[in-house]
């Protein structure tokens, strides 16, 4: 019996993904999150203004539209929550204001050879964390390093994980650690880069996520996860990731997906 060939790839952290494989011509569009794509092979064409451009990696501002062709070649889309510090931080050390900017074409190519040499030679997720970050780390001048972590975050984090998908609520969070809501929702966005509500919103995506690569349909993967219908989960995905479930998942047995910290 043939062995079916992954070749595609996902890794979602805590608001941040990175997906690897071929893409084609996308609609205009403009989705939540901070953006770089980067080709693999040859360039692909980009509109973000009024012209067509040729890109061969490029870092988009979030809410910009924009449309791409990309077919029939090897890519690498890194999405990042707009309101976490890492993509703040982006915005403010690389794009300075402006609504895209295009990536040297060294550093890139550098990354990108990385990451293919991680997911060729099958190694951890660890280890594409460890070139996603270090590639990070030069487009924000340094991350920074999180602050001292707050046990009542931890105990929350917990708690969303074990509660989800059922609905989770922050009234209810910040009584079980003795916080006002409002004080919550601060320290929390402090500790982890997040803002709470995202990140319960990130987390319930994942579950989704999971279902569909398990074998359920959109359909059944949005109730599991807790989302008002199949409808509700596209837009929250779409919104998140820059593509509809049904660009990535037409074939669920062709992509391999991996949660990491």
């Amino acid at each position: 019996m043939a062995v079916q060939q992954v070749s595609q790839y996902l890794y979602m952290w805590r608001g941040m993904f990175l997906y690897r494989g071929s893409s084609i011509r996308t609609r205009v569009h403009g989705h939540h999150a901070l953006q770089i794509a980067i080709s693999e092979s040859r360039p692909f064409r980009m509109k973000l203004g009024r012209e067509w451009e040729e890109f061969s990696a490029v870092v988009i501002s979030p809410d910009s539209p924009h449309e791409c062709e990309l077919e029939d070649k090897q890519v690498i889309f890194i999405g990042i929550e707009p309101e976490s510090g890492i993509a703040r931080a982006i915005r403010n050390n690389y794009l300075n204001g402006a609504l895209y900017r295009r990536l040297d074409a060294d550093m890139a190519g550098n990354f990108t050879g990385k990451i293919a040499g991680a997911v060729q030679a099958n190694e951890s997720p660890a280890k594409v964390n460890e070139s996603v970050y270090a590639f990070l780390d030069v487009l924000t001048g340094g991350i920074p390093l999180p602050v001292t972590p707050d046990q009542r975050v931890d105990e929350v984090i917990k708690k969303i994980h074990r509660s989800l998908p059922s609905k989770v609520s922050i009234a209810g969070l910040a009584e079980e650690v003795f916080l006002s809501q409002s004080r919550l929702i601060h320290i929390f966005t402090e500790y982890t880069g997040i803002p709470l509500r995202k990140y319960i919103l990130w987390n319930r995506l994942v579950h989704g996520v999971y279902a569909v690569i398990n074998g359920a349909t959109i359909t059944e993967a949005a109730y599991d996860a807790g989302f008002a219908d199949s409808a509700h989960f596209s837009r929250i995905f779409t919104r998140m990731l820059g593509t509809p479930p049904t660009g990535i998942f037409n074939n669920s047995r062709n992509i391999q997906a991996y949660i990491c910290e």
